[in-house]
């Protein structure tokens, strides 16, 4: 199985300050918040420097969307067994990182798009643009696994938990639609790659299970 060098001294410095790495998730998170908080008041009482805030939450989003691709990789690595041992780091912060991209998916929306029509003529769905609209739906999608991101839900729902997260594979060919209509090259081509790897690490897992029920 691959596995990348130096990784074990770095997964064993993770785990140590594992609780740190906790609580600057919860930092982030607070910060996203706030910035939302932030750019509604700029809007209406310094509109003039607004512009600032539409490059805050462009950066939101690319934030936002390397976070989801990070949740997707302990799935590729496992359907392809590789990389076991940064399978497992990241398993560590899978959640965080999941409740972090929801938060500021969702703060980079309002920033860009809802916070200005808010100000302005009033939400009308109508005005929205098509990667405005997918972006939104996407958030629609990706609100039942944010609720459900925490201990309790898991024990409430059991095995429909999965069920309930595996609308993660819905949203990921949204998202990357999405994100086809509105960045930059780079991310295009970062999400494009995940989304065929996805595709791809599931196609081997179906073709090793069809080999092992044969």
């Amino acid at each position: 199985m691959l596995a990348l060098p130096y990784w074990p001294k770095l997964h064993a410095l993770v785990v140590a300050h594992k609780k740190f790495i906790f609580l600057l998730f919860l930092m982030a998170n607070i910060l996203v918040v706030v910035l939302a908080l932030v750019a509604g008041l700029t809007f209406q009482y310094s509109r003039p420097d607004y512009g600032q805030m539409i490059e805050v939450g462009q950066h939101l989003g690319q934030v936002a969307l390397l976070c989801y691709l990070l949740t997707l990789l302990p799935g590729i690595m496992k359907r392809l067994s590789i990389f076991p041992l940064e399978r497992v780091t990241l398993m560590l912060f899978r959640r965080q990182l999941g409740v972090l991209m929801f938060v500021t998916a969702y703060v980079h929306g309002a920033i860009v798009s809802t916070i200005p029509m808010l100000f302005t003529t009033g939400i009308q769905p109508d005005l929205f643009s098509n990667r405005e609209q997918l972006g939104m739906l996407a958030i629609w999608i990706l609100l039942p696994l944010w609720l459900t991101s925490n201990d309790l839900s898991t024990k409430f729902l059991g095995k429909k938990w999965q069920w309930v997260h595996r609308l993660t594979y819905l949203a990921l060919l949204i998202i990357f639609l999405h994100v086809l209509l509105s960045t930059a090259v780079i991310w295009k081509v970062l999400g494009g790659a995940v989304l065929l790897l996805e595709v791809w690490s599931w196609v081997v897992q179906f073709r090793s299970n069809k080999k092992i029920n044969k």
